[in-house]
């Protein structure tokens, strides 16, 4: 399972930018949330629809941001309070709206698994004048770039140390950079101390480069720290004692794509938006951008644990809109909503082809599907993934055909792709052939009617249409059905629901031995849930309880009872 992230964005001017940023970080695996300044000439209302993949969040309350007030601090730790009420993040990143990420967001997420737990704020060595900011009583915190506050503020300094009066003398304090990457631990923890930072910094001066710094030096997150935070800000291009970082030009595109930092601030489409053009150029298109049409069947009419463990996987490589051959109480349906783009639930009886219809209408509807690669249909006639997706998502667009399949069954009459997993890249499902297929879906008597002339006819026509077509598994006949166990260990990642009730439970023992390997996976527990849901406990329990001897005269029982039925 992919772990999440969440980007907290401070944001003040150049709506257009900023919604370009929002493009480069919108990713299944993150939330975004963005303070837009009080004093902004926008609102959030501007970024509405910036995202289609991230969730994009807005703090309740709006401050109104002066340079180096606490309105910064007060700022940042609404994004934490929203994003720590929000959900359950593997990382919180605070941004600025200036700022541009320099790679793809696989790239991103895999440095933070690999180095999870640590967190990135880069440390500085303290300056001689930086006590003056935390130890004296500041009158006007929001006025460092007012002339008559700020010579108000310096003068009231001067008489607080001429009569030997300081504050905060028992606080030991550090400084860094105001941008960080810290993780959803770190995240509650400050959101837990506001109550202590309010009363350290209310009135200080200056304190957006201290008040976190501070906080974690004085904490049990101290030892965690890396002072690398991935981040190219250039304070020597501004001259010696800028005040503010450079902003990057069409001039410095090479210099900073080859830096190896994951973001870099600032930009300015004011100054210059040729180098913001080629950033988005660099980054558009790196990886795969896939949706996910997933077709699904309860009838009690509920969303079970395996289907929301199922479309969470999912979520975090794509776009999922889900349509179930049944109806269902919105309370069902919101059990999804985490993870789904569209849901929908009514009995239609046109198997998973009619829910793949359905939701492929209400895709081009409320999408532009030439902004995908890769289009899926998938159904939950499976249980899984046992293991994470990426590596056979992969895979599976590395074959180089134009629609594959988790499995091909070669039948003799008859090979086609498996209909329970199939992708589609852009030249299929964009295709006029392929829309009046679907459009077509009728009901049809039984499932082997479906079989023939749905999926059987569905390879067909790629194949008709010179579309080359593969899979990751070869498997004939039946096989993904009957043989679990050594499909698991060949790699399988999902285990056919019908193998529950195949050969008179004859295949208990090979489906327990796959949940017990896969215990560590985050469906092994939701699977039995649902097939004690789906068959009876009683019946699971059977069927996985059995001994060795119990499988062999179970099989026996049920080819006894084929060959009576037969001779019947």
């Amino acid at each position: 399972m992919k772990k999440r992230h969440a980007y907290l964005i401070l944001a003040h001017k150049n709506p257009g930018q900023l919604r370009r940023l929002l493009s480069l970080l919108d990713d299944s695996r993150n939330d975004i949330y963005v303070h837009v300044d009080g004093r902004a000439s926008f609102g959030p209302e501007a970024l509405v629809g910036a995202c289609r993949r991230s969730g994009l969040f807005f703090p309740a309350r709006r401050y109104r941001v002066h340079w180096g007030g606490v309105s910064i601090m007060r700022s940042e730790l609404a994004l934490l309070e929203a994003a720590v009420s929000g959900g359950d993040y593997s990382y919180c990143h605070l941004l600025s709206g200036m700022d541009m990420p320099l790679t793809d967001q696989d790239t991103i997420h895999a440095f933070f698994d690999a180095h999870h737990g640590r967190e990135f704020i880069n440390l500085w060595p303290m300056k001689a004048d930086t006590a003056d900011r935390f130890h004296y009583y500041t009158l006007f915190p929001e006025g460092a770039r007012n002339f008559l506050t700020h010579f108000l503020n310096d003068s009231f300094k001067s008489f607080q140390k001429l009569v030997g009066y300081s504050m905060n003398k028992d606080v030991e304090f550090r400084s860094a950079s105001q941008w960080f990457s810290i993780t959803g631990e770190l995240a509650r923890y400050v959101v837990s101390r506001r109550d202590w930072l309010e009363k350290v910094f209310q009135h200080t001066c200056l304190c957006d480069e201290i008040f976190l710094a501070t906080l974690v030096w004085n904490s049990p997150f101290r030892d965690r720290v890396c002072t690398e935070d991935m981040r190219l800000i250039d304070w020597s291009s501004g001259g010696e004692g800028a005040r503010h970082p450079w902003t990057f030009r069409l001039g410095d595109l090479d210099r900073i794509m080859s830096s190896g930092k994951f973001w870099a601030r600032k930009f300015d489409e004011e100054v210059d938006s040729r180098i913001i053009d080629e950033v988005c150029a660099r980054l558009a298109g790196s990886g795969q951008r896939r949706l996910f049409l997933m077709a699904a069947y309860n009838p009690q009419g509920k969303v079970g644990p395996s289907l929301e463990a199922y479309v969470r996987e999912l979520s975090g490589y794509g776009d999922v809109a889900v349509c179930m051959d049944n109806t269902a109480e919105s309370r069902e349906l919101e059990k999804l909503s985490p993870s789904v783009i569209h849901a929908e639930a009514a009995r239609h009886g046109e198997y998973d082809f009619g829910s793949y219809k359905r939701a492929f209408a209400w895709a081009k509807e409320n999408l532009t599907l030439s902004d995908y690669d890769v289009l899926y249909l998938v159904n939950d006639s499976v249980y899984g993934p046992l293991m994470p997706l990426d590596g056979y998502l992969e895979r599976m667009e590395d074959l180089g055909a134009g629609a594959f399949a988790m499995v091909y069954n070669p039948h003799r009459r008859t090979p086609h792709l498996q209909s329970w997993f199939i992708g589609l890249d852009r030249s299929v499902f964009l295709s006029e052939w392929f829309s009046l297929f679907l459009e077509g879906v009728r009901p049809l008597a039984g499932k082997e009617d479906v079989c023939m002339v749905y999926e059987c006819g569905l390879t067909g026509l790629l194949s008709a249409h010179g579309v080359r077509c593969d899979a990751l598994f070869r498997m004939a006949g039946k096989a993904v059905y009957n043989h679990v166990k050594s499909a698991w260990q060949a790699g399988m990642p999902f285990v056919k629901k019908s193998a529950f009730t195949r050969h008179g439970g004859s295949l208990g023992r090979e489906i327990r031995h796959v949940l017990e390997h896969a215990e560590e996976c985050h469906v092994a527990k939701a699977i039995r849930e649902d097939a004690e849901d789906s068959f009876g406990e009683d019946y699971v329990g059977w069927l996985l309880g059995g001994t060795a001897v119990d499988m062999v005269l179970r099989y026996i029982s049920y080819l006894s009872g084929k060959i009576i039925r037969r001779r019947k």
